[in-house]
């Protein structure tokens, strides 16, 4: 878990770029919290909360997913389903 949080930091590049592309500061397109929970989510296996979805998840959402999977080591279902229940 560790080597995730230390690469959160690579988070900032996808969402500095979408920012820009935007117009808007990234702190308003995916603030840090909302970081830090996608990361909890995806170490946990639970469902991406579901308000990083809609207009922000082609943005950003679906960026930091394929991220978060490639550090992690394999890809993760980007809808957020919960695998322990399968």
């Amino acid at each position: 878990r560790r080597v995730l949080f230390r690469s959160a930091a690579a988070t900032a590049s996808p969402r500095a770029a979408a920012a820009l592309q935007l117009g808007v500061a990234p702190e308003i397109l995916f603030a840090g919290k909302d970081i830090e929970r996608l990361i909890q989510s995806t170490l946990d296996r639970q469902s991406v909360p579901e308000d990083l979805f809609g207009w922000r998840d082609t943005v950003i959402t679906q960026q930091l997913i394929t991220l978060l999977a490639s550090l992690m080591g394999g890809p993760r279902d980007n809808q957020g389903t919960d695998e322990r229940s399968s």
